[in-house]
Order: C-alpha cells, then structure tokens, then sequence
C-alpha cells in the first residue's frame, strides 16, 4: 500500500473513533435529558466502552437510597462513557444517623436566603465527609467525586485524563480539583504553566464532581470541619482561602488546601433551578436551628 493510501487509512481510523467518543457523549446528555435512548437494532446489544477508572484508584457516585431514578440514570451514563464508578449510599438529611456528633459553626447563615443550615446540607456535607475518610482508611492515592445529577461536557473524561497525566509529569503537588463548580467572586484565575487544562480557582460553589488526592482528603479531615460545620461548598473554599466571609475563614486556621479548577469544565447540573424538572433534595429539607446536633 503506497504512502498515501497509508495516510488516508489512518485519518480514517482517526475520524471513526472521534465520532465515536462524540457519539458517546451526545447519548450520556440524552440520558442525562431524561431522553430513551434510540434502538438502532433488536437483535445487536449497543456497544459500550470497558468501564475503567480513568487514572484514579476509584469514583464515587453519591446518591441517596431513596432517588433510585437518580442513581439508574447515573449508572446509564457512565455505562456510555466507560466510566467504572462504585455506588456510595448518601447520609440522607431526613433520616440523620446517630454515630456523629457535630455542630454547626455558630451564627452561620445562608449569605442568599438569610436563613441556618439545612438539615439536607448536614447530609450532603456528611456523605463527603465520609467518603474523605474512606479515601484515607483505604489507602487510595487519588479518586473521582460524581453526585447524581450532573451531566458530562463533550470530551470531559477525555480531558480528566489528560489533566492528571500532566501533573503525573509536572510532579505538581496538589490536593482538590474541581470537575465542576459554579464561580461566584471575581477573583483572579491563572492558568497552570505546562498543563493544558489546569487553572487556580477562586470561590466556587459546588461539588457535583471533583478530583481528590489522599493528601487532601486528609487536610480536610484534619481541620476538623465537624466542630463547626457548614454547607460542604461553603467549606471547601475556605480550605483553599478564597472564601470572601473572614469570620467564618478564623474556625478553620490551616487553610492550606492546594486546589484547581478543570477548565474548560469537565461537568454541570442536569437541571439549573429556573428549569422544568429540578429537584433538590438540599434545598427541599428542614432548617436545623440547634447549634449542636447528633447526627
């Protein structure tokens, strides 16, 4: 075969698996829209990548017991995509266990709504909480956060990948890096020298997916964020000394988290609040007056 017809075979191969991962993703947004999914055969199973850790010891996908849905549609998605990720039960803030003791940071208010803590944002900040000691109890050197209501961007595990071969060959020390966030301050944002998709991050909200180092986890952990508690997308910019509320910042002293932010975003809420069919079991929960709860 002369040269270039060698050249044409490869650039076709190239083009097949290309349209093949886009493909991928268009399908985990229909999911992640709610949509079937189209049968293009009743007699063929429809192919889907080996599911794989893309370079983490493991991926969690927080769901609660009670939102099966939620969880089916996750695991849909990540069939599409390869993703292996391992169910991880939520503490469900309705149903508040008793093996925790806690309080919440005092006088802490919600800066939008004005109004205390949420029993549903003690859940999700304690079903983070466990898995950070999980990740140190099992000795894992890095893993993926999911919760089960994002969607993936085109490309975005393809990026993850490449964001921690590059701090593999950088040696670059770090402990937190957002997959998606919601940027709230307009604090200066730089990019990452020699990395191609790595930037600093400001004050940020959310923590549908995150990367996590065992370092981090354990500076989490050892701030003791249990002895003054808060919503956990409040606290970790706190760690990282973005957050603009400096009364809050002096419970936590050691605010010496490395953190990062994926850019372009790797993934975003499947609904945002103004949209049909958004549901959030955060929100949709108790205030918590008392100060000092078991939880």
């Amino acid at each position: 075969m002369d040269s270039v017809l060698m050249k044409r075979w490869k650039w076709r191969n190239v083009a097949e698996r290309v349209n093949k991962v886009q493909l991928r993703y268009l399908l985990a947004d229909l999911v992640a829209d709610g949509r079937n999914l189209p049968v293009p055969s009743q007699a063929v199973r429809p192919w889907v990548p080996e599911p794989r850790l893309w370079s983490v010891d493991k991926i969690y996908m927080i769901n609660l017991k009670r939102r099966p849905e939620r969880r089916a549609r996750m695991e849909q998605i990540f069939e599409i995509l390869g993703i292996d990720a391992t169910y991880w039960e939520a503490t469900d803030g309705q149903e508040l266990p008793g093996d925790i003791i806690y309080e919440v940071l005092p006088g802490y208010m919600d800066p939008y709504h004005k109004r205390p803590i949420k029993a549903g944002e003690i859940g999700c900040f304690l079903s983070h909480y466990r898995i950070w000691k999980d990740v140190i109890d099992r000795k894992l050197s890095r893993v993926i956060v999911f919760e089960d209501d994002l969607r993936f961007s085109e490309d975005g595990m393809e990026r993850v990948k490449e964001v921690l071969e590059d701090l593999d060959g950088s040696k670059m020390e770090w402990d937190l890096i957002y997959l998606g966030r919601k940027r709230l301050a307009d604090q200066e944002e730089l990019w990452v020298p020699g990395h191609r998709h790595l930037s600093t991050v400001g004050y940020s909200y959310w923590t549908l997916g995150y990367i996590l180092s065992n370092e981090g986890a354990r500076r989490l952990l050892a701030a003791k964020p249990l002895e003054a508690l808060l919503p956990v997308d409040e606290y970790l910019p706190i760690m990282f000394n973005k957050h603009p509320n400096k009364v809050w910042s002096s419970f936590y002293p050691n605010r010496n988290l490395r953190a990062f932010t994926l850019y372009p975003l790797t993934v975003f809420p499947q609904r945002y609040t103004h949209e049909a069919g958004y549901v959030s079991d955060t929100e949709d929960s108790v205030v918590v007056v008392d100060e000092a709860v078991d939880s």
